[in-house]
Order: structure tokens, then C-alpha cells, then sequence
């Protein structure tokens, strides 16, 4: 992980900063080129998604969006229980972003299986 965050890092595109209230925590912001990287990596996936998107259509495909909601909730609760298990006190797993004027932003993980309940035409 800490090799990850520090080529993040080097290619401008994570910042880490000391916790204002924890000095053993870093937290880690999004630079403004991470937001654009980010933002061409979502231009890129357009075409994936539509793919994926009419995979899952029909009832067939919402039952298999709806298991893997679940799937991914409970693994998300596992996580989190393991995380607070082995240091209930740690932050070190936030990501801000640093375009909010008002300051860091904790960015939670998105739900990445919900079924889109729109009709395409």
C-alpha cells in the first residue's frame, strides 16, 4: 500500500499531509492532476459501462446486480470490522480531496453494483 500511495505521489496525483489532530496519521488528498486523471480514466470506462450496463439488463440482470450488491456490502463490513479490529483508532485509510474550499473531504467508497432502474430506449 505505502508503495502504491508513494507512486501516486511522485506522479502528482496524491498529496500526503500530516493530521491536523494525529501527527502518527498522513492523510492523503487528491491533487487537482489526480482529479483530472481520474475524470479521463471515467471518459475512458464510457463505452465498458454501456457494455456492462445492457449485460445486466432484464430481471436476469437485476438478480445478479442484487447478489452482488450484497456480496460487496458484506465484504465491505468485513473490512471495516478487520480494519477496527487491528487499529481502532487509525484514519490512515481516508482520502480527501482538496478542491473543497472548506477543507478535507472524507471520499467514501461508491456502491459500484446498483442496477439502473431506467429504461433505455
Amino acid at each position: 500500500m505505502t508503495a502504491m500511495v508513494s507512486l501516486l505521489e511522485k506522479r502528482g496525483i496524491l498529496r500526503r499531509k500530516p493530521s491536523p489532530t494525529d501527527r502518527r496519521v498522513r492523510q492523503l488528498f487528491m491533487t487537482a492532476h489526480g482529479n483530472t486523471v481520474m475524470q479521463r480514466l471515467s471518459e475512458d470506462w464510457k463505452p465498458m459501462r454501456e457494455v456492462l450496463r445492457k449485460a445486466f439488463s432484464g430481471e436476469a440482470g437485476k438478480q445478479a446486480l442484487d447478489i452482488l450488491d450484497k456480496v460487496f456490502n458484506e465484504m465491505q463490513k468485513e473490512r471495516e470490522r478487520l480494519l477496527q479490529k487491528s487499529n481502532p483508532n487509525s484514519s490512515r485509510n481516508m482520502i480527501f480531496d482538496e478542491s473543497d474550499a472548506s477543507g478535507p473531504i472524507f471520499r467514501k467508497p461508491s456502491l459500484r453494483f446498483k442496477h439502473n432502474t431506467k429504461t433505455q430506449s
